[in-house]
């Protein structure tokens, strides 16, 4: 179970989470220790029953929390949920099992019968309502789980119709429970979070060697105590019990090597669609401050301190004091902007980014002598006339280069929200609403001569990837990023992969080719994260008093300067 925080949660939230992830890894670590010393122990010894109690106190908080927040998880929680819920069910019927007199059955073993029927009722429901559609991909391990539910409850059923179990039965029933639940654990920790352990043991027999113990000590004890005509329906039950846990278990594994798949849209193309961000202040071009492309926690605390305090006023939501006195008369004014940025550094598989550009392995923009004059001419700027103010400030493109493309991140308005039908994806930029359409199946681009402000863009599929290929970019277009942006030339082409890695997860890379502006192609990669919505109109022409107000300033100054 991974249950983390986002960085910007409050501290106390932060704090919790923390503090429960860790009660449920030590309780799972000293389930699985006492368990084992419990099973191995002579039974009815001192020492057996204390490690005996310290598992099932152990275990039961571990459920406990596993069953309160696997719901609220984004990545296996129909698994994590139901393995909760019936560990729970296993601890509590086998703590029973031995506190009870022989022969003696009471109300909780009628109650307990619900967990198990209610995770065979919500299994079929489930199936019921994903007939035709996509299944969530551990759908799999809850029908298996309520295999075994069927089994437990049937033996429940026959208990209770018998008033109770006496002798080796009783022993059984104790036994075959608290061994599977401590099969889950351990089948959980060393099958199902391989990326945890060593990596020259991972996808080897090794961590399957305490799993298959506890089934082997099971055995052992199933015999030690001589099987009867009545102990039989319990023996049954704890061999089937450990066989489909294994199995369990082992797809558990395989589940865990292989790569996310994405959800599939009616129409079965790889499901992209909603809200999402890119914002962050890592920067396309990496800083001199970095030596890597992958920062240290050292680098990135000064990165992100220091930008903090380039941008404070930006960032700052203190109220304006009234009585301060006017500013001061300046030849140019400063934008009265505000940052809506996420202030960390952005991550890749759990790897902080110290630029975007990953090839070369400088993370610089390999510029041609062409290409570096490109690049200054495309940011220069007159006041001779509108054609000549900046495309942004025009309101033609955005400021920062959300749309790109490539989709670069922004201080503002960072977000995106892509739509799809079979044949095209529209991917909305917050910021001056633009709308890039991708077309799919036809690879045919423009003509030479159309060049829309995005260029014009082709796409395909190759397995869960949307790959996208852009040519005819706008000779007056410039791509703007923290640290420093790039033209294009006439002959540019940019490839685009989007690649969904997770519930809440983008790949988004890019290769830009442009032999007469760069030395060498090179390579980018950007994370996108889920977002909250909705989007707001973003009326840039509507209020764009600036542009008149700049020439207008500009025509006076000419005038005095004439005098």
């Amino acid at each position: 179970m991974n249950l983390h925080a986002s960085p910007d949660a409050p501290l106390l939230l932060r704090f919790a989470a923390d503090a429960i992830l860790f009660l449920h890894i030590a309780g799972g670590s000293v389930g699985i220790v006492s368990g084992f010393v419990a099973i191995a122990a002579r039974k009815g010894a001192r020492l057996h029953a204390i490690a005996g109690t310290v598992f099932f106190v152990a275990m039961l908080t571990m459920a406990t929390i596993a069953t309160a927040v696997s719901p609220a998880l984004d990545k296996d929680r129909w698994t994590n949920t139901t393995a909760g819920a019936f560990t729970l069910y296993l601890l509590a019927t086998a703590w029973v099992a031995v506190r009870r007199r022989p022969a003696q059955v009471g109300r909780f073993e009628n109650v307990a019968t619900a967990i198990p029927l209610g995770i065979i009722v919500m299994a079929a429901c489930l199936a019921v309502h994903y007939v035709g559609r996509p299944t969530p991909e551990d759908f799999a391990t809850v029908y298996v789980f309520a295999g075994i539910s069927a089994l437990a409850v049937t033996c429940d059923i026959v208990m209770i119709r018998r008033h109770g179990l006496v002798g080796p039965a009783r022993i059984a029933r104790h036994l075959w429970r608290m061994s599977a639940a401590l099969f889950v654990a351990t089948g959980s920790f060393f099958m199902g979070q391989q990326k945890f352990l060593p990596e020259p043991i991972r996808g080897t027999i090794i961590p399957m060697l305490p799993v298959f113990a506890v089934l082997a000590l099971l055995i052992f004890w199933m015999f030690r105590v001589r099987l009867s005509g009545a102990f039989r329906p319990q023996a049954v039950a704890a061999m089937l019990c450990a066989l489909i846990g294994a199995g369990v278990m082992l797809s558990g594994s395989e589940a865990e090597a292989r790569p996310y798949r994405a959800p599939r849209t009616s129409f079965g193309a790889p499901d992209l669609q909603g809200l999402w961000t890119n914002s962050s202040v890592t920067m396309l071009q990496r800083p001199p401050i970095f030596k890597n492309l992958i920062a240290t926690d050292k680098e990135a605390a000064m990165m992100e301190g220091g930008f903090k305090m380039m941008v404070a006023d930006l960032i700052s939501t203190a109220p304006i004091d009234p009585s301060l006195p006017a500013p001061p008369v300046v030849d140019e004014a400063p934008q009265s902007d505000i940052l809506e940025m996420d202030m960390h550094l952005a991550r890749i598989d759990g790897q902080i980014r110290s630029s975007w550009i990953v090839e070369p392995a400088d993370g610089r923009i390999p510029f041609t002598d062409v290409g570096k004059t490109a690049a200054r001419a495309a940011v220069d700027d007159t006041l001779d006339g509108p054609e000549t103010r900046p495309t942004e400030e025009r309101c033609l493109t955005a400021i920062g280069s959300p749309e790109g493309p490539p989709m670069m991140n922004t201080a503002f308005n960072a977000h995106y929200q892509i739509v799809q039908t079979r044949d095209h994806v529209a991917i909305e930029i917050e910021m001056n609403h633009d709308v890039r359409i991708v077309r799919l199946g036809d690879r045919a681009h423009a003509p030479d001569a159309i060049r829309p402000w995005m260029g014009d863009s082709v796409g395909w599929w190759e397995g869960d990837t949307l790959v996208v290929e852009t040519t005819n970019f706008n000779r007056s277009s410039h791509v703007g990023s923290l640290g420093g942006g790039f033209a294009w030339s006439a002959a540019g082409k940019l490839i685009e992969r989007f690649t969904r890695t997770a519930k809440d997860q983008i790949l988004y890379e890019f290769t830009v080719e442009d032999p007469a502006y760069f030395k060498q192609p090179w390579r980018g990669q950007i994370p996108m994260r889920t977002a909250r919505g909705p989007i707001y109109e973003y009326a840039c022409h509507e209020g764009n008093y600036s542009l008149p107000n700049v020439l207008g300033g500009a025509r006076v100054q000419e005038k005095e300067a004439a005098k």
